[in-house]
């Protein structure tokens, strides 16, 4: 009988295996499969293991970190050649969002997200990508009015809604602009920041 050096259990003819993410040697007891490969196509699949979750997520950063991206196929998603299984692709998908976030590709990250079923994730990225854009925005505005402040000048926006002339002086601050005072229509910030660069960019 032999011992499995990561958890003990004994077997006659105990076969080792290895977790590709720390090289932990153990069996097939505690290394869960992760992954296959098919070295000859239409032979038989090569199984790839890990010792445990946390060391599948570490993995999966690894190869993403070394430009590797999921691709799917066939209906299974895939890390190069590796044929991933239902919840380490969840998983691995999860990670690429993460990273897609981090990079500001929002949009991706949030079809990432829908795609292994976290509508809530998915929502939220949308969202952080739209308050990133209205605060840029919100910048500029301020930065603008501060020009027209120093030239002396006045902007006027048309409200589209009840075609209103909304007046921009070096005194306006852009939280009254959220709304049309005549009529109370929502105001995009980028259609005030077009209104405004335009007095500004003709001087």
């Amino acid at each position: 009988m032999t011992a499995c050096p990561n958890c003990g259990h004994h077997q006659l003819f105990l076969r080792p295996f290895t977790c590709e993410g720390c090289r932990k040697v153990g069996c097939e007891r505690c290394l869960g499969m992760y992954a296959y490969t098919y070295p000859i196509p239409g032979g038989n699949a090569v199984p790839h293991r890990v010792c445990s979750w946390a060391c599948f997520d570490r993995l999966a950063k690894s190869n993403l970190g070394r430009g590797l991206t999921l691709a799917q196929a066939g209906g299974y998603w895939y890390f190069g050649s590796y044929q991933l299984r239902p919840e380490a692709a969840q998983r691995a998908l999860k990670i690429q969002a993460e990273t897609f976030i981090l990079a500001e590709r929002h949009e991706d990250a949030a079809r990432l997200y829908e795609s292994i079923g976290m509508w809530k994730e998915a929502g939220e990225t949308r969202r952080l990508r739209q308050r990133q854009v209205v605060t840029q925005v919100h910048v500029d505005l301020n930065d603008l009015i501060a020009q027209l402040r120093a030239l002396g000048l006045t902007a006027t926006y048309t409200c589209p809604a009840c075609h209103s002339p909304i007046p921009i002086t070096a005194q306006t601050k852009p939280d009254t602009l959220a709304r049309c005072a005549y009529c109370g229509a929502v105001i995009l910030p980028t259609d005030l920041l077009q209104a405004v660069t335009r007095v500004v960019g003709s001087r």
